[in-house]
């Protein structure tokens, strides 16, 4: 009989795990599908939106026989238009409406994403890496004159920090390189299938950070003639080591498929490969010291031969926006 109950009793423990892993189960499929549904209820209040705009100005072309730009000129001079200040004095408030109707219908075939930053490859090359691998359409602005617009930013509430990268996209005005490289990674895909990935990735960026950091101090950080050749020795024979065989047996562990994690490209894979060309480009001899993991090292070529990232590499936009 006693055996009888304890066996009962593993035999309930089982079907209550099993029963709360199918509740977690049902629970993700239900919100993967409330999800879906809100984009998908967003997508199609845009594609009306778009509708309602393009029958305004089909409308508008009735009375201005003339084509967008045109049109948009034209209106344009019914109002005094200078910097952020507009006047309508004098302006029939209905033309005046025609403009700001043409005006919104204009903006919204310019509702890409913005990068900004430096003309250089530097904290925005993670999330511009990512958007060229996804396709993404985007404006990339090269700063030549940080310190003369940077109080322009500002004032704009562009730049809360003071610093570059700055992201734009539709409704989002986004500070600090990682915070641009994660949501990037969210919205188009490259953040895992699952919140373990996710936790996982976050893991090996966290990792790809400390490098990031060591580099700085040992390379850029005034420090006296001597104490920077010790920083680049360490950095060199110790640091840079350990590190390329942490993310060798992160690769191993995952099955040395050409990820850190899971089974397709994400943030961290981009953030490694970005950095570690970093790292091969200044600090001498560390190219030769990563060679003897021979999955890091293919890992390393698998990120460089992606279709759209090749071809990216192939532009060299860094040097074409210098000449």
């Amino acid at each position: 009989m006693t055996q009888s109950k304890a066996g009962d009793g593993a035999s309930n423990g089982r079907k209550r795990k099993s029963s709360a892993a199918d509740s977690e189960e049902l629970r993700k499929k239900e919100e993967k599908k409330r999800r879906r549904l809100a984009r998908e209820a967003e997508e199609a209040r845009k594609k009306e939106e778009l509708k309602r705009k393009q029958a305004r100005l089909a409308a508008l072309r009735a009375r201005y026989p003339m084509d967008d730009r045109e049109l948009l000129a034209e209106l344009l001079e019914l109002g005094e238009l200078t910097g952020q200040t507009v006047s309508t004095e004098f302006v029939p408030m209905e033309a005046w409406a025609d403009f700001m109707m043409v005006w919104s219908f204009v903006d919204t075939f310019h509702d890409q994403a913005t990068l900004t930053y430096f003309n250089s490859a530097g904290r925005a090359e993670v999330p511009r890496i990512l958007l060229e691998d996804a396709g993404v359409d985007y404006d990339f602005v090269a700063i030549t004159n940080w310190a003369e617009v940077k109080p322009e930013y500002q004032a704009a509430g562009k730049a809360p920090f003071g610093q570059l990268p700055i992201y734009e996209e539709p409704g989002l005005v986004l500070a600090q390189s990682s915070a641009i490289a994660r949501h990037v990674a969210r919205e188009h895909g490259y953040y895992g299938e699952t919140a373990h990935d996710a936790a996982l990735i976050d893991q090996a960026s966290e990792g790809v950070a400390d490098i990031v950091s060591r580099l700085i101090q040992a390379l850029f950080l005034p420090l006296p003639d001597d104490k920077r050749a010790e920083a680049k020795a360490s950095l060199l024979n110790e640091f840079l080591p350990a590190q390329f065989e942490i993310y060798s047996k992160l690769l191993e562990k995952n099955g040395n498929n050409g990820h850190l994690v899971g089974s397709k490209l994400s943030v961290a894979d981009v953030s490694l490969w970005v950095t570690l060309g970093m790292v091969f480009s200044r600090v001498e001899g560390s190219k030769d010291a990563a060679a003897k993991y021979p999955n890091l090292q293919a890992f390393l070529d698998g990120v460089a031969s992606r279709q759209r990232i090749k071809a990216y590499l192939a532009r060299d936009v860094y040097a074409a926006k210098k000449e």
